[in-house]
């Protein structure tokens, strides 16, 4: 599903991005930067449907349910155990189960657990992630859906080093207001980072619009800000936060520690990184998908793009960066020719007569294919 005018997917789009926010530090409302039409409904009907029929599913995602502004588990659960019935929109759903009050559901750092809308975010995001180096930014997507007037977290101000692009996919507008930083301290008396009784101060902040196909650039971490939605909405926060060299260190420790087999101490910064870039800078890995060996045989496949198959060689090895993950394998050329050709874009049919032809032994072949699909490296083309 592609989300993105052609505009926003231009070569030069990031560099327009850049120059107009000031490297993402002034707010910036880009109109009309998202295809109308967009079907986001079918992909949080089959997110809610999953959340409510797989437990282990549900052990991936963090979901924040807010009535009336207050903060309810109970309205969690009843997402658990009435998700939307067939024909039924996501905003019929919500004043369904919530019953008229207001309400607001967060899905916080999806990246993971939704690939409808992880992959055309990707796309979209790849020139600019690419920009940096490999490990030194981690992306994720947060969906607000609701109606829910102003967001219940008040106004506030996000951590240092956080940059912020909110995506309006619609049906309908939501405001955003902003402060500059000094100017809300000094007029709320006080620094702290979240205010709730920000109504008196609404008058002095900027507001902006922003409407359905809009990107709206929020420098979160120098602005006080607050959303208000007084009808029902989808939006989507793009998180980018830029990673010190301390991080990395202690992220690839932590990492080398859950898997030590795929490199020695020494190099571990280095495979993290490699791991980053495999999943475009994502801060979450894709869940596992199940596929078997049988279910695969004669089907054709193509790489997920835009995520690539890293390939490095190693003490007589090849290990392969695949969305976040590794995978260990000995050094085969003609395996790795086609691994080549997927990166190419190029469609591989699971044959017999195609391994044959190709010079690689089926079986094996089919297993590592398994594994690159169930990573999420691979889709099943029709």
């Amino acid at each position: 599903m592609d989300f993105f005018n052609s505009d926003a997917l231009d070569k030069d789009f990031w560099r327009d991005f850049l120059n107009q926010t000031e490297h993402f530090r002034k707010p910036v409302l880009f109109k009309n930067q998202l295809q109308s039409g967009i079907d986001y409904g079918s992909i949080f009907q089959t997110f809610f449907k999953r959340y409510s029929a797989d437990s282990n599913f549900r052990e991936q995602v963090k979901i924040r349910v807010y009535i009336q502004n207050g903060l309810s588990n109970t309205a969690l659960q009843k997402i658990q155990n009435q998700p939307p019935e067939e024909n039924q929109s996501i905003e019929e759903w919500g004043e369904k189960i919530f019953e008229g009050r207001d309400w607001c559901i967060v899905l916080d750092k999806v990246s993971g657990v939704m690939e409808d809308l992880a992959v055309p975010l990707a796309k979209w995001l790849q020139p600019l992630i690419s920009s940096f180096p490999a490990g030194e930014v981690k992306v994720d997507i947060s969906p607000y859906i609701g109606r829910y007037g102003f967001t219940p977290f008040g106004a506030h101000i996000d951590v240092d080093g956080i940059y912020v692009m909110h995506l309006q996919l619609g049906p309908n507008a939501k405001e955003m207001t902003l402060w500059e930083a000094e100017k809300f301290k000094k007029i709320n008396q006080s620094s702290e980072t979240v205010c709730f009784n920000f109504l008196p101060h609404l008058a002095h902040g900027r507001n902006y619009s922003i409407e359905s196909g809009d990107i709206f650039n929020l420098p979160a971490s120098t602005y006080y800000h607050v959303g208000n939605a007084e009808k029902f909405s989808i939006g989507v926060t793009v998180g980018i936060k830029k990673e010190s060299s301390k991080t990395i260190l202690s992220k690839a420790l932590r990492e080398f520690k859950k898997d030590p087999t795929d490199l020695d101490q020494s190099d571990l910064v280095e495979s993290y990184r490699f791991k980053c870039e495999s999943n475009l800078g994502f801060m979450k890995k894709p869940v596992l998908k199940k596929i078997t060996v049988t279910e695969l045989v004669g089907k054709k496949v193509k790489l997920n793009l835009p995520f690539k198959i890293i390939i490095r060689e190693k003490n007589n090895f090849h290990l392969l960066y695949v969305r976040g993950r590794v995978l260990k394998m000995e050094f085969k050329n003609e395996v790795l020719k086609l691994i080549q050709k997927l990166n190419q874009n190029q469609t591989i049919h699971l044959s017999p007569e195609f391994c044959e032809k190709n010079n690689v032994a089926f079986n094996p072949f089919l297993e590592l294919v398994r594994k690159l699909y169930n990573y999420g490296a691979l889709l099943i083309k029709d």
